[in-house]
């Protein structure tokens, strides 16, 4: 987990976390509001997580969508569970909008809009993943 935490600056783009999971702003973005849900523990595969992990999860996604669709009002969410490079069991959550998103103060697209993300063309600015941090913990919903 350590190179999983430093690549994705867990320590510095923390939304939420519990006992098991922690929910982080995607340092790159691409879709306004993109994060990621990461195993606090070290594993590869969900075949692996106990059934407490397990519970966790799905009551940590009911957070991530409310908060996510409270601070940036997505159409559809995405979860990408690759694990292709990065092996830490971690899902990507990418919120989808049909139309430009104004935020920041900037307009914010989705060209794979109705397709797959296009994790490609991700905004890469560390101020941006700050301030999205700080609004979607200013909407956290833990209920």
């Amino acid at each position: 987990m350590n190179s999983f935490a430093v690549k994705f600056k867990l320590a510095k783009l923390t939304i939420y976390s519990s006992k098991f999971w922690i929910w982080s702003v995607r340092p790159n973005q691409p879709t306004v509001g993109s994060t990621i849900l990461s195993l606090r523990r070290d594993d590869t595969c969900f075949a692996n997580i106990s059934h407490d992990e397990a519970c966790d999860y799905a009551n940590i996604l009911k957070i991530v969508e409310k908060t996510t669709k409270a601070a940036f009002d997505f159409d559809v969410i995405n979860y990408l569970t690759l694990m292709m490079i990065d092996k830490q069991l971690h899902t990507h959550i990418i919120p989808r909008y049909h139309a430009d998103k104004f935020a920041l103060n900037q307009k914010w697209s989705d060209p794979g809009w109705p397709g797959q993300p296009d994790l490609q063309l991700a905004q890469q600015q560390e101020l941006d993943a700050l301030e999205i941090q700080q609004i979607l913990k200013n909407h956290l919903i833990t209920n």
